[in-house]
């Protein structure tokens, strides 16, 4: 104890510099949005980049999982593809579609706080764009928000702020779907 007295003691005025400076650069970054956004990005590549090794882990032991999700989802793609009524669908070649698709994984996912976030492994050198909207099979993830150029971090429809429109499938209602913070399995959609 009497060494980290002495230690403390010693080194007051470089810890003190320290405290201080850590203080001026978050006053910066909340301030201005450049500053923020440089050290989004900045967190985004280094966090990213411990959060993937680490995923990489427990995402081996989920792979028997995955792939049946995966089977299930191409069975559901068989089904439609052989069952559709080609006399009763528009011809799709007229048609030009601006969407374009990515595949990328989570690599971080929090669900337990007010503004939960989830940070994937796709950014701007695959094409990914604040604003974007993320999927998956079962339907909408969340909005990009900030991406650096190999991660992006995603404001998840499990956040306080989220405000999506949406429409309940093969139905007429929609409206906006926002989550009430109590549980995290359920959204509501409001008029």
């Amino acid at each position: 104890m009497q060494q980290i007295i002495n230690f403390i003691i010693r080194y007051k005025n470089f810890l003190l510099y320290i405290f201080l400076m850590i203080i001026s650069l978050a006053f910066t970054i909340q301030s201005h949005s450049y500053h923020q956004s440089r050290y989004f990005n900045s967190s985004n590549w280094i966090t990213g980049n411990i959060l993937e090794a680490s995923n990489g882990v427990s995402s081996y032991f989920g792979l028997s999982e995955e792939n049946q999700k995966l089977m299930e989802e191409n069975k559901q793609l068989r089904k439609l593809l052989f069952n559709r009524n080609i006399g009763d669908t528009t011809r799709l070649d007229s048609v030009q579609l601006t969407y374009t698709i990515t595949t990328g994984e989570v690599i971080k996912n929090s669900f337990a706080d007010p503004r939960n976030y989830i940070t994937i492994n796709k950014g701007k050198k695959d094409s990914v764009k604040p604003d974007m909207g993320v999927i998956t099979s079962k339907g909408i993830l969340g909005i990009v928000e900030n991406t650096s150029n190999n991660y992006a971090t995603v404001q998840s429809i499990l956040n306080e702020k989220s405000n999506i429109n949406a429409k309940i499938k093969n139905t007429d209602h929609f409206g906006s779907l926002v989550w009430d913070m109590k549980r995290f399995d359920i959204v509501q959609l409001i008029d």
